[in-house]
């Protein structure tokens, strides 16, 4: 009995393909020679003279075939391009909301990059850059017959440093990085290392180089190299593209109490909370009082209120303070007193100071899982406390016009 190649067959062959997850190129192939195939069974009790409609008809669902499957094929490899990863996530505290914005944002990404020595392999699992910081988690396989102790928790590499195609031969600060415990799997371990910027988008066009040097365990005082080897990974300038595309800047200004001390500007980005505020007073000799906790007599971030209601606290001690003289002329003018003594007491003196105050959510002790508060959605703060001598003070977010 004759079969026609109906519409509804045609769907079905179709069908067919789209549950067999396999590469695109396979997909192409497979389809076009099941179709060729009903075609050729057809072709041989076709008489001559309908050759040509045939052939036409074959061409067409042959395009239909392609198109369909190609763009099977892209949307495939789409959703696995813009995916977060799952230890990422977990040591981050993002959740699925906040993780879909982010890759929409194209803040988050996963860049398909590997290096292997000495049979370890170091691999970029996730990159999360907001314009003030920068987290990278790397996923660092070990080769089973190298006996790592306590899962990990010992873990170091013997050196790392990273530079950036800006600072040519110059290294920036890597202002944390450790191995996470708490991630580990089999022969597998991850290392969470960040950068704080000192100055906004201060990456943007930029390529980076992370370089590891030897894989080492740390113990009571010594440390034990367990893999020598060196693994230098390049991350893109690409990835700074929409580095800012969820960060934001509030120039509201609000008075602590006094004159002396008010908040001129708040950014608020995904991994950072940044004040910058004007102190007027002897800021030197407030610290010597407080033998250098700062945060013990400067204003600090000491909770987030979000819109629908949640307050997040921030524990003491973990913003981060630094300050420099308010007027530039007055900072070369003691910059360049050549008596030290003199220096000093120009500094003890000067009572004009901007403080900056930084507060970073994804702060972490190495062995603690989800200790730090976690990236956030700068769109949905609605407020930031600040506590200054013993009361609080609420920076209520301007609405968005």
């Amino acid at each position: 009995m004759r079969r026609r190649l109906t519409k509804q067959r045609v769907k079905k062959i179709l069908q067919r393909d789209i549950e067999v997850p396999v590469i695109v190129t396979e997909q192409m192939a497979a389809a076009l020679h099941t179709i060729n195939a009903e075609y050729d069974e057809e072709e041989n009790r076709r008489e001559i003279a309908h050759y040509n409609k045939v052939h036409r008809f074959k061409q067409q669902v042959a395009m239909v075939a392609l198109i369909c499957i190609v763009g099977l094929g892209a949307t495939a490899t789409a959703i696995e391009a813009r995916r977060w990863n799952e230890k990422a996530a977990k040591v981050w505290n993002a959740d699925e909301t906040l993780q879909n914005k982010t890759l929409e944002q194209n803040i988050a990404q996963m860049p398909d990059i590997s290096v292997t020595d000495a049979g370890v392999t170091v691999s970029v699992a996730q990159i999360v850059t907001d314009g003030l910081a920068e987290r990278v988690l790397f996923k660092v396989e070990v080769p089973k017959d190298v006996e790592v102790r306590e899962k990990g928790q010992h873990l170091e590499f013997g050196t790392y440093t990273l530079t950036s195609s800006g600072n040519t031969g110059e290294t920036l600060g890597v202002n944390g990085g450790a191995f996470k415990p708490w991630l580990t799997e089999e022969n597998v371990y991850y290392f969470d290392a960040d950068i704080q910027l000192q100055k906004e988008n201060a990456l943007q066009g930029q390529s980076l180089t992370y370089t590891f040097c030897n894989l080492c365990e740390y113990v009571k005082g010594e440390s034990d190299t367990l893999v020598e080897g060196r693994w230098q990974l390049k991350i893109p300038a690409e990835v700074q593209e929409y580095a800012m595309s969820m960060t934001k800047t509030y120039t509201k200004s609000l008075d602590l109490g006094s004159n002396d001390v008010h908040i001129d500007e708040v950014i608020l980005s995904p991994m950072e909370i940044n004040a910058t505020m004007s102190y007027h007073g002897r800021i030197l000799e407030e610290s010597k009082k407080y033998d250098d906790r700062y945060w013990e007599f400067l204003p600090c971030v000491s909770k987030i209120v979000m819109k629908d209601g949640t307050e997040i606290p921030v524990e003491k001690g973990f913003t981060v303070h630094d300050y420099k003289m308010a007027n530039e002329k007055d900072a070369e003018a003691v910059e360049a007193i050549k008596d030290p003594a003199k220096q000093m007491k120009q500094y003890r003196e000067y009572e004009d100071w901007t403080v900056t105050a930084n507060l970073d959510l994804l702060q972490t002790v190495q062995d603690i899982e989800d200790e730090s508060i976690g990236l956030i959605d700068p769109d949905e703060v609605q407020a930031v406390v600040f506590t200054y001598g013993g009361k609080e003070y609420s920076y209520t977010i301007p609405k968005s016009n």
